[in-house]
């Protein structure tokens, strides 16, 4: 069963982490039954990145053309993107990026944390991890003063790696930070999405996200998109059931409370 009918957040062999290509994607897109992609390449500029800024921009908006012509007779809306990395720690960078392409989706990511990738172990090394998860929600309340972006990527993806590591959040503890983060993205009008894409590695942390999914309600969040953040063909709508599960815990009764994203 099939949530929405769009996923915005999708990568291509564009960025350095995918392994498919557009074409290969939007093929299995209208095989899903989808009617709406956009491939977010990713736009970083921290120096452990493998890529300066976003790689290849003529060569990427050309390809997507492509696409847009050669999918358009099957239904598909093909849309430009880009997931940039702590867009606030590189503003001027950011600014520059959205006024020299015009990129239809853009979305904000916290991809680092002091420094070190959310992703790794590091992370976490020789500190309190609750001090870790109190850092973060910090930092991602940050995103929503950053100009010009479509919605707030994988907001609970520090519970995903800290639990991979036996770090059990205390959401008690947390609970007034983590609130004061998704009240302020309830109120920016800046959407949040619920990242599909580790829901089906491990359940550890679904509680906690359920929480969070019903507090950002609580805030008057409505503007919930679902998005696989697919590297490659296979993952397009993986674990899309369990988001919809997920949302049904938080309160989200039906598709309709949690509104698509309005382009």
């Amino acid at each position: 069963m099939n949530i929405t009918k769009t996923d915005y957040h999708m990568h291509t062999n564009f960025s350095p982490d995918a392994h498919d290509t557009p074409e290969a994607m939007c093929w299995r897109a209208v095989e899903l039954g989808l009617t709406a992609v956009a491939f977010t390449e990713h736009a970083e500029w921290h120096p452990d990145y493998a890529y300066y800024g976003f790689p290849q921009p003529e060569a990427y908006f050309a390809r997507i053309r492509e696409c847009q012509i050669e999918f358009a007779p099957y239904g598909l809306t093909v849309l430009t993107g880009a997931e940039i990395g702590n867009p606030h720690e590189y503003a001027a960078e950011t600014a520059d990026l959205l006024a020299t392409y015009s990129f239809d989706i853009k979305i904000a990511s916290l991809h680092w944390l002091h420094g070190l990738n959310i992703h790794h172990p590091g992370c976490f090394a020789n500190r309190d991890p609750q001090e870790v998860y109190a850092d973060y929600f910090r930092e991602l309340k940050q995103l929503t003063a950053v100009p010009n972006i479509s919605f707030i990527a994988h907001f609970d993806r520090i519970l995903w790696r800290g639990m991979l590591m036996g770090h059990a959040p205390d959401l008690y503890q947390l609970e007034p930070i983590v609130k004061d983060t998704l009240a302020a993205i309830a109120q920016s009008g800046i959407g949040l999405e619920l990242n599909s894409h580790r829901l089906g590695s491990q359940h550890h942390w679904h509680e906690s996200l359920v929480a969070m999914l019903a507090w950002y309600r609580e805030a008057g969040g409505r503007n919930i998109l679902v998005n696989s953040d697919a590297h490659c063909t296979q993952q397009i709508t993986a674990n899309w059931e369990i988001a919809a599960h997920l949302l049904a815990l938080a309160g989200f009764e039906s598709r309709e409370e949690a509104a698509a994203l309005a382009l």
